[in-house]
């Protein structure tokens, strides 16, 4: 151990060693997270894709069947499912991906909103993070109760 002037260096540099080594694991986790969100965004373009060429299977069946008078419902309902089915893939890759950016959506106007937030940022809307806290409060008295002053506004917290 080194000491100069009362002040231990070993104490310092153990200290720095740490907190580097803390940093360091925490940007470690980060670049996990960038490297999983990125590749989450590949398999949706990877499924729009593939959606968009069922799209125009589809278009291609019913053209087809319609130039020969009899359209076939079984391939039509074929490429349907297949579509339905990537659409569903889609959402589900999406809500993967904004479970790791810490996001949510807004039950209003659809915008994307930290999962912390209280309220919408576009739209206004009370967002639904903490049932416990708005539990027992009415709608009207919230919407509908102007507070004039601390009293009045406790006052309608409580009910």
């Amino acid at each position: 151990m080194i000491n100069f002037f009362g002040v231990s260096f070993m104490g310092i540099f153990e200290e720095i060693y740490v907190k580097t080594k803390t940093a360091l694991g925490i940007v470690s986790d980060k670049a996990g997270q960038l490297v999983g969100i990125s590749k989450l965004k590949i398999v949706v373009a990877e499924c729009e894709g593939e959606r968009r060429r069922e799209f125009e299977n589809l278009g291609r069946t019913i053209y087809h069947a319609k130039k020969r008078g009899n359209i076939d419902s079984v391939d039509i309902e074929s490429c349907v499912s297949e579509i339905d089915a990537l659409g569903k893939k889609i959402e589900d890759v999406k809500r993967e991906i904004d479970e790791l950016k810490r996001k949510a959506t807004c039950g209003v106007c659809k915008e994307k909103v930290d999962k912390d937030s209280y309220y919408c940022r576009a739209c206004g809307a009370r967002l639904n993070n903490d049932p416990q806290d708005y539990k027992n409060r009415k709608k009207s008295d919230c919407d509908s109760k102007v507070c004039d002053s601390e009293d009045d506004l406790e006052s309608t917290l409580d009910s």
